[in-house]
């Protein structure tokens, strides 16, 4: 398993289910029946690479745009934004991430944009592929911690991301434009023209 091997995977998967109904659920469904087609190992491996991404992916001007399209901030909903852009293709992941803008391209709906579902997926697919019961997290996290990436796979990874001008790390942000929607406006102009009716209400 490797980014290119990620990447093409949900490829496969968004080839199957995008714009068909209940297309999240179908994407969990299909990419653990995919995953436990590899080994265990590379099943780790998938799910160190998704880590990577979504730890990477956590910056401030992405999360402005999370903010406008949901009219609302939290460290939950962040985290299921990101696996949601994930599950669209390398193609949004990274125009997300060098210009949140560019997802009014695709058409985000307001409460459609969470995908905590793919957080769980090398999880059930590795318990599937070892018949264990889901609430045997303990065997998949022991093997998870056991497994790094290596320095070139990371730095190959990180070498294919251009951040958003003026990105900060979430957990280090102080979210200037949570109350400055002069600031989001500037910043996200498609989205916030987009989603202005429900930020506009928000006092």
């Amino acid at each position: 398993m490797n980014k290119n091997k990620f990447w093409a995977l949900i490829d496969e998967v968004n080839a199957e289910v995008l714009g068909k109904p209940d297309s999240l659920d179908n994407f969990k469904r299909i990419m653990i029946q995919k995953l436990t087609a590899f080994s265990t190992d590379e099943i780790i491996h998938w799910q160190l690479i998704f880590d990577l991404y979504q730890k990477l992916s956590a910056k401030d001007t992405l999360c402005a745009a999370y903010y406008i399209i949901e009219n609302h901030l939290s460290d939950d909903g962040f985290d299921y934004f990101r696996p949601w852009i994930t599950a669209h293709g390398k193609t949004l992941f990274l125009n997300a991430l060098k210009n949140p803008d560019s997802l009014a391209d695709w058409n985000p709906k307001r409460y459609g944009t969470w995908f905590e579902g793919m957080l769980y997926i090398a999880h059930e697919a590795y318990n599937a592929k070892k018949g264990l019961l889901g609430e045997d997290r303990p065997k998949y996290y022991a093997e998870l911690n056991s497994h790094v990436l290596s320095p070139e796979e990371i730095t190959e990874i990180e070498s294919e991301i251009v951040f958003a001008d003026n990105s900060t790390d979430y957990w280090e942000s102080d979210f200037p434009w949570e109350n400055d929607k002069d600031l989001l406006k500037k910043m996200l102009p498609r989205l916030y023209k987009m989603f202005e009716n429900y930020v506009e209400k928000d006092e």
